[in-house]
């Protein structure tokens, strides 16, 4: 994408400006690159979107997932993501996949939505946008779901109050189903407000924490 020459332009438009292997490659899974490469076209063939800044992230921002997530399961995601070799590995049923970058990914996924934070909060933008993967808003704590690993929007909402500890934070979740993974993560936090716009809930989600123990027994 063409960088804006307008100067003036308050938005920006943020993504991981590295390749990682974050892909299923058994199957067309409905989480892949084209989400993005799809937005970025639209942008492309959008003249009144033309004067986006953007704005790539390479480098992740240290400690920032472990704002939203258990230690033990960060470490346990990077392990099994280290082993991956040939094949992706399934963290539930068939929903949640994990290749030989998806840690990084994620990582850099949850940095870039705390970089745009940074600059909102040092008003070198007004608004930010981020168009990164994979997804978070049905992993809690320490728990995958649904195509996620971290939960993006709870890491960078507990980020922004690092900073701004007088503010308060209101997280719009729209999809079709709730985000029980940032739910879970906030709805004790009086600083973080949830507003769930979803048309299904998620009951069919089970338990999977013990998957990621099994896979290091097996793989050792």
């Amino acid at each position: 994408m063409e960088r804006s020459s307008n100067k003036n332009i308050k938005v920006g438009y943020f993504y991981v400006g590295k390749d990682v292997q974050h892909e299923c490659r058994e199957f067309s899974h409905p989480e892949s690159a084209k989400r993005l490469s799809l937005i970025e076209k639209q942008i492309n063939n959008n003249e009144h979107l033309s004067d986006l800044v953007f704005i790539p992230q390479s480098e992740v921002i240290e400690g920032c997932v472990e704002l939203a997530h258990d230690l033990k399961y960060i470490d346990k995601i990077k392990s099994v993501s280290k082993r991956i070799r040939n094949k992706n590995w399934y963290l539930d049923r068939g929903d949640t996949y994990i290749d030989k970058g998806t840690f990084e990914a994620a990582y850099l996924a949850a940095s870039t939505a705390c970089a745009a934070i940074q600059y909102v909060t040092e008003n070198k933008l007004n608004h930010a946008f981020c168009a990164i993967r994979p997804p978070g808003h049905h992993a809690s704590s320490k728990e995958f779901g649904g195509f996620c690993i971290f939960n993006n929007v709870a890491i960078a909402s507990k980020f922004f109050l690092n900073l701004c500890p007088d503010k308060k934070v209101l997280i719009i979740d729209w999809d079709t189903h709730f985000g029980n993974g940032t739910f879970s993560i906030v709805k004790k936090l009086d600083s973080i407000y949830f507003f769930d716009i979803s048309t299904m809930r998620l009951a069919f989600f089970e338990d999977q924490s013990g998957m990621l123990d099994r896979y290091e027994q097996r793989s050792r």
